[in-house]
Formats: C-alpha cells, sequence, structure tokens
C-alpha cells in the first residue's frame, strides 16, 4: 500500500468515527452550600441540621437526574462544616455513579450586609484555583 493509500485510509477512519458519535458537551454542575451560616447573616433557615438535610436531598436530586448538565457535580462549601454525611451519600446513592467532588472552605460565612450572590461568587473563586 503506497503511503498517500496509508494516509487517506487513517483519515477515513478518524472521520468515521467522529462522524458516528458527535461529541456532547461536557458539564459540570455546581452547588454551592452554607450549612453553618454567621450569626449575623439573617437567612430564616439558619439550623445546621436542617440546612445540611436541605443539601442532602438536594445531592440526592441530582445524583439520580438523568441530563447531561448533571453528569459531574462539585459541591463548595463555604462555612467549613463537616461534609461525611454528603460523601456518604455520593459514595452510597449514586445510581449514575456521577463523579463528585466536595471542597470546603472555612471562613466564608457571609455577613447580612453582604449579598448571597457577592459570597458565591467569592466562593467559586477560591473553588476554581
Amino acid at each position: 500500500m503506497a503511503k498517500e493509500d496509508e494516509a487517506a485510509s487513517g483519515d477515513d477512519e478518524i472521520n468515521a468515527a467522529s462522524m458516528a458519535a458527535p461529541s456532547l458537551p461536557k458539564y459540570l454542575l455546581v452547588m454551592t452550600a452554607t450549612i453553618i451560616p454567621a450569626v449575623d447573616a439573617g437567612v430564616k433557615r439558619a439550623d445546621p441540621r436542617l440546612r445540611l438535610e436541605d443539601y442532602k436531598q438536594a445531592l440526592r436530586y441530582w445524583l439520580c437526574y438523568e441530563h447531561p448538565a448533571a453528569e459531574r457535580i462539585l459541591l463548595l462549601e463555604n462555612s467549613g462544616a463537616d461534609l461525611g454525611e454528603l460523601r456518604a451519600i455520593a459514595e452510597d446513592e449514586n445510581p449514575r455513579g456521577k463523579p463528585v467532588e466536595f471542597l470546603s472552605i472555612a471562613g466564608m460565612r457571609f455577613r447580612r450586609d453582604e449579598t448571597t450572590v457577592t459570597t458565591r461568587c467569592g466562593c467559586l473563586t477560591r473553588g476554581s484555583r
């Protein structure tokens, strides 16, 4: 086989493979959490036990969600709380086998004079480093 034929054959294989299964975009679902809000945060659900249950319920939901937009999950927690229960859910209650990464950043508790958006952006910035 001539070198031109070998090159053309290889190109045909690459083109056929790329045409057969279009590549789906890869998504990362980012969940933000504040399990232990600051005393002066002014939130209605300030009890860390209730907040943890809320986040556990949300994580279970996203672990079962079928859309590719939730194929990978990053949970950023900004109060330094223990994430053991959430990690256990990701390990034991993950029917789709989604990769889940946890990052807890202590000291990111927000005050009443800060907006949720400002705090979440700060957490995302630190989490992306």
